[in-house]
């Protein structure tokens, strides 16, 4: 039999949260819920932040992002995009605790626990469970032109290692993610991803244009540009205006006398 495609907050299609049932806050206040439609406000993102020198530390709910996949990320654990998702501007956050330390070489540090509720246990929105949480500790810097990220997590009931550069190549940027985890039984699995972007600037250029001249205006050649600039998704399209012609020049009357 074929699988029939799902869709909904709950499918891997949409990926739209709908609930907290399993986060360690409600934000979710349901509005109206009918056979075909379902209507609710949530709270997506909801944190506070305090900053002293090179510490910062950031407490509520907050979208996270490590790694540098596009399609398959394979260090993006914590609340990673599946691969059929197609629109990625929007992310829902996670209930955690983020600790940042900016070092003296440049390079930075950052502590993460995120806490969940056991959707398994008998309550209605879950018991708050660390089996079910994530504590990560993230080191990011950098070495001449390569920039590094080396990542130890407990993820679930589970420990991760993981390790990501980024390196440019000629006028392209190289980026590359492994990742290792120790499974239940002790065995190892190891995943990973490679990818490269390069921007590009496509010129088209229309040459002999005449712009509509007079008889007593001599006609200018004119070259009109339109520059494509294309980059990771994005597109400028720049047209330069036409140069407006010269008005008629002004003619004497010759049966005006000047007095």
């Amino acid at each position: 039999p074929i699988a029939e495609l799902q869709t909904g907050p709950d499918s891997s299609v949409d990926q739209t949260a709908s609930d907290d049932s399993a986060r360690w806050a409600n934000l979710t206040w349901q509005i109206e819920d009918g056979n075909c439609h379902k209507s609710f406000h949530r709270l997506d993102g909801l944190a506070g932040q305090w900053q002293t020198g090179n510490w910062s530390v950031t407490f509520g709910r907050q979208a996270i992002s490590w790694g540098s996949g596009i399609v398959f990320q394979p260090l993006d654990l914590f609340s990673p995009f599946s691969p059929t998702v197609v629109d990625r501007d929007y992310k829902p956050g996670e209930d955690l605790l983020l600790v940042d330390r900016l070092l003296s070489n440049g390079s930075d540090l950052q502590l993460l626990h995120i806490v969940r509720r056991d959707t398994n246990s008998n309550d209605v929105r879950g018991d708050v469970s660390g089996d079910v949480a994530s504590t990560a500790l993230r080191w990011h810097g950098f070495a001449g032109a390569l920039e590094l990220e080396a990542v130890g997590a407990q993820h679930f009931d589970e420990q991760v290692l993981g390790f990501t550069l980024r390196v440019p190549v000629g006028q392209a940027l190289v980026r590359t993610d492994l990742l290792a985890t120790r499974l239940q039984d002790g065995q190892w699995r190891l995943s990973g991803v490679v990818n490269a972007s390069k921007g590009f600037t496509l010129d088209i250029r229309q040459a002999g244009y005449r712009p509509a001249t007079t008889p007593n205006q001599r006609p200018n050649k004119t070259t009109n540009t339109m520059s494509f600039h294309c980059k990771t998704g994005t597109k400028r399209v720049d047209i330069p205006t036409i140069p407006t012609p010269a008005a008629h020049p002004t003619q004497t009357n010759p049966h005006h006398t000047k007095t």
